[in-house]
């Protein structure tokens, strides 16, 4: 996203990626962190949310007893810090008044506001060193269910009889879990594939097909080469090699045309036969130290893969065979590990008609070139520094958002730009405030609303969050103008975008082109709309690379 002017908003957006960072990072290596164990930090009074919580966005747990929040699972705070069970994160937690906390978080150094939610959620504020911060807490496993049921009912909360509300167990989590995006009951892909030697895996919406460990066949027997007339090779580690009756070995590659010859310069010449491994292993099998010498095979269509000349007892397979016929790698949406994409991981992806969205955003962004000529004209407008742009600003900057809508409406290229919208189909619009932060890899955060173009609904706050790869752009919140096929209350979840570029006399410019992941509903990367967060220079980058989760305010 661009860089405008809003530099006072610096700690703010940072103090927003390192926590994006701390919650997505957490198989680095980092230091340890600084914290107290919970022996060093004097216990208070039970409060009616002591138990195991989990922060939704990390999925790890937390234990809250007496005053204290107490880590149950690790986790890497702010790509640098490990944060270890048994570690202090909140201390001093008092109960002020129903359904209302206050504390100090440790890792976030600063002062912290919980509040009970009806469905049984903790909403936490943190006052941070670097900025405000907010995220949720969800009940796994409560000290004392019939307190805490009281507690809701004292904000109101209509608590059902069995089971309490929002009391879920929940599992201790798994590092990398093995994505399968659908039942095994589905339909298979139509594509005929003949033989197909990899069943279970590489068919459309199956997982790639990966590594499998070598196939023990037999003990290995008969080492050496047998006979005077069998020819050591030191191909493949060692094998046999045997010349027709009549010929003798010459001084030419044991697997080339000249390798065996009745006169040894004139002639003539035939290939050598092999005949097995010298270590007593039919073709097509290899012979390891494992149980006093066996020959070991892999599965059809795999190689076997050695690392400084020593087997692994693993078979790798060929990209081209990972997924069936003319199915490709396609992105899931990166659930548990939202860098999964950016770093190439295969457990984000399964076999299906993929896209190539980059080819596709130029293309899609050129066919809405009217509608991308007065968006660029509403964002010009809203970054030109008069006072209906700062008035819009300031309203986004205090979360007004009626105060926004009211004045979007006076302005004419907003008035334009809706009835475009709504002549191309598009059925919402989002305004919001956007910026980058470069550290490991870009990490940014948008904030603003959505409104529908046929004026229907209610403004939708919305807040996005995510990563970029190849970005270079600061630290500062500028304006961002958003054009979207869904209605505004359909704009949550997952999206990736792609930087791309436009060039339609002086509708030319830059924008993100937004396509959905793969599905096999919809078999992948359907076009959602595009934003506007400046033009086509410093900070941005056609063919950027860009994964965002969007969730309403």
């Amino acid at each position: 996203m661009n860089i405008l002017r809003a530099s006072t908003h610096k700690k703010i957006l940072i103090s927003v990626a390192l926590f994006l960072l701390s919650l997505f990072s957490h198989n680095v290596l980092a230091a340890k962190a600084l914290l107290p164990i919970s022996s060093e930090v004097p216990a208070g009074n039970s409060l009616p949310i002591d138990g195991i919580w989990v922060i939704e966005a990390l999925n790890k747990r937390v234990l809250i007893e007496q005053g204290r929040a107490i880590a149950v699972d690790p986790w890497v705070h702010a790509f640098v810090w490990e944060i270890e069970p048994d570690m202090v994160v909140q201390k001093d937690l008092v109960r002020v008044n129903n359904g209302e906390y206050k504390g100090y978080d440790l890792p976030l150094l600063g002062e912290l506001q919980a509040t009970l939610l009806n469905n049984g959620k903790l909403k936490y504020h943190v006052k941070g060193a670097l900025g405000p911060i907010s995220f949720l807490l969800r009940p796994a496993e409560l000290t004392d269910n019939q307190w805490f049921e009281k507690e809701l009912a004292s904000i109101g909360s209509i608590v059902p009889p069995q089971p309490p509300i929002g009391i879920r167990p929940v599992p201790m989590p798994e590092p990398d879990p093995v994505i399968i995006p659908f039942p095994k009951d589905k339909t298979p892909f139509p594509y005929p594939i003949a033989n197909d030697f990899t069943p279970g895996c590489g068919g459309e919406g199956q997982a790639l097909c990966n590594n499998k460990p070598a196939i023990r066949k037999s003990k290995a027997q008969k080492l050496g080469c047998p006979g005077k007339r069998s020819h050591f090779s030191a191909r493949n580690g060692g094998e046999c090699w045997s010349c027709p009756k009549g010929y003798k070995r010459t001084a030419q590659f044991i697997n080339s045309k000249k390798a065996c010859a009745v006169k040894f310069i004139k002639g003539p010449y035939k290939r050598a036969k092999y005949q097995r491994s010298v270590w007593g292993c039919p073709k097509g099998q290899f012979h390891v130290l494992k149980g006093g010498g066996s020959c070991m095979a892999c599965p059809k269509g795999y190689k076997r893969v050695q690392v400084a000349g020593v087997d692994t007892l693993t078979c790798d397979i060929p990209n081209k065979y990972q997924c069936d016929g003319p199915l490709k790698p396609a992105k899931l949406p990166p659930l548990d590990n939202p860098l999964a994409n950016l770093l190439g991981s295969r457990k984000v992806k399964v076999c299906g008609i993929k896209k190539d969205i980059i080819k596709q955003a130029a293309i899609d962004l050129k066919n809405t070139a009217q509608l991308y000529y007065y968006a660029r004209k509403l964002h010009k407008q809203l970054t030109s520094g008069s006072a209906a742009a700062l008035y819009v600003y300031k309203g986004l900057q205090s979360k007004q958002w009626s105060n926004v809508v009211t004045a979007l409406k006076k302005m004419e290229n907003y008035k334009k730009l809706v009835k475009i919208a709504k002549q191309s189909k598009s059925k919402s619009i989002t305004i919001g405030l956007g910026g980058d932060v470069q550290l490991i890899v870009g990490s940014n955060t948008e904030f603003g609303i959505a409104v529908n173009t046929n004026g229907t609904g209610r403004i939708k706050p919305y807040n996005s969050t995510g990563f970029s790869k190849g970005i270079a752009a600061g630290a500062d919140l500028g304006i961002v103008v958003g054009v979207w096929r869904a209605n505004s209350n359909q704009l949550d979840g997952p999206a990736q975008g792609i930087a791309a570029s436009v060039g339609v006399g002086a509708k030319s410019g830059g924008a993100t082109v937004w396509y959905s992941y793969y599905s096999r509903g919809t078999r992948g990367q359907e076009y959602l709309g595009f934003s506007i967060a400046g033009s086509v220079g410093f900070g941005f980058e056609i063919g950027e690379y860009n994964e965002v989760w969007t969730q309403y305010l």
